[in-house]
């Protein structure tokens, strides 16, 4: 590979650095609309780590999302896939973690540290005061230890 291209993929890894130190296996409890939930959350470097695959399952609703930097905007951005709907956005790092920037009419998603978990929350512009969606996550493997392949999802890199 040319120079270029390795300073490329440099500048991408480091630019994820936030979600790689959440790679592994994470088991969650919370609330979904008013009813209690539990999820399994899979997060996982692809393609040479240029690209962050997060699979989240909580019922019977699964989210797939794919984290990478794009050099030429300078920022992070996700791509949501989720059963009828894809959809793209830029990702602020915030002081706890990382905030999906969604437009006015679309639930804001945030990722934040708590000690050594992690939680998430949704968030629908018209109910500011509390989120649609929460679920405290715990490891449920190693921090260090690599998660094993998603089911259909080999790594191509």
């Amino acid at each position: 590979m040319s120079d270029g291209w390795e300073l490329r993929l440099s500048l991408q890894r480091a630019a994820l650095a936030p979600v790689l130190g959440l790679t592994g296996r994470w088991q969650g409890q919370g609330e979904a609309h008013g009813e209690p939930v539990t999820s399994e959350l899979v997060i996982r470097p692809i393609l040479q780590g240029t690209i962050i695959e997060v699979r989240e399952r909580t019922g019977e609703h699964e989210d797939l999302c794919f984290y990478r930097w794009e050099v030429e905007r300078g920022e992070i951005r996700v791509l949501h896939l989720m059963a009828g709907s894809v959809r793209e956005y830029p990702v602020e790092q915030g002081p706890e973690g990382l905030i999906w920037v969604t437009p006015p009419t679309e639930p804001a998603v945030e990722w934040s540290l708590r000690g050594a978990g992690l939680r998430q929350e949704v968030v629908w512009p018209d109910r500011e005061t509390a989120p649609e969606v929460w679920i405290d996550y715990e490891r449920a493997d190693a921090p260090d230890a690599a998660p094993d392949a998603a089911p259909g999802a080999p790594d191509a890199g």
